[in-house]
């Protein structure tokens, strides 16, 4: 073999290996690339996706007069002045549609935490009247409901009056349907300081009470 042709195959097998590591840079920068564009997808999506929130209106002036079963909010003299209201607003970037609100209140001992209001049984809700159904774009600003479920009168006995229940709501853009819960408490004791707090059970699972997700295509055409 002439000096050229060792040459030769020399620089073939160089230019050989030096292209396969290109192929695997360029692989890995493909791979990178995608990972960056999922993660971004991701970032934007959860930006999108709206996220509305249930909370007490005057919360830490709200109680409940446990003679008269009465609850609403208080002046400075400790007296009922109006009766309880809350909020819905939303925490994302996009305005959603409030479909449908669902508010209970319970008066459970302090032994036992209440039986989560169930999304799932929607349409005794909506005979009880306890979830009312509704068509309300919800921005930054939110809007105010009042707080009692119709009708409802509320027990003087027991020790913890609980406010719970869940919200439906429709993503505006992409046509994807929420519901989240929540739960709030009254005690007795602890209510001149506080109010109505964020209700934190430690006999069930909180996430019966707190949580967000998604309705998949049936709970969404049953509720239509």
């Amino acid at each position: 073999m002439s000096v050229w042709a060792f040459w030769t195959a020399i620089f073939a097998g160089l230019t050989a290996v030096v292209a396969a590591v290109g192929l695997c840079f360029i692989r890995s920068t493909l791979k990178a690339t995608r990972a960056a564009t999922e993660a971004t997808r991701h970032i934007l999506e959860a930006e999108l996706t709206p996220f509305l929130t249930l909370t007490p209106v005057d919360a830490a002036r709200m109680r409940w007069k446990k003679q008269t079963g009465d609850v609403g909010v208080i002046n400075e003299r400790a007296k009922i002045i109006g009766p309880a209201f809350c909020s819905v607003v939303s925490n994302g970037k996009s305005t959603a549609i409030l479909t449908a609100i669902c508010r209970r209140w319970t008066v459970e001992d302090h032994s036992k935490a209440p039986t989560p209001v169930d999304p799932a049984d929607w349409r005794e809700h909506t005979e009880t009247r306890d979830r009312k159904i509704a068509d309300i774009p919800i921005g930054e600003g939110g809007i105010i409901f009042d707080a009692r479920a119709h009708g409802q009168f509320l027990p003087t006995k027991g020790r913890w009056l609980i406010f719970h229940g869940y919200i439906e709501y429709a993503d505006m853009v992409r046509d994807k349907h929420y519901v989240s819960g929540f739960a709030y408490v009254i005690y007795p004791g602890l209510d001149e300081a506080r109010g109505i707090v964020t209700a934190m059970f430690q006999d069930t699972a909180n996430r019966d009470f707190w949580y967000t997700r998604e309705l998949n295509e049936k709970e969404v055409s049953d509720r239509a």
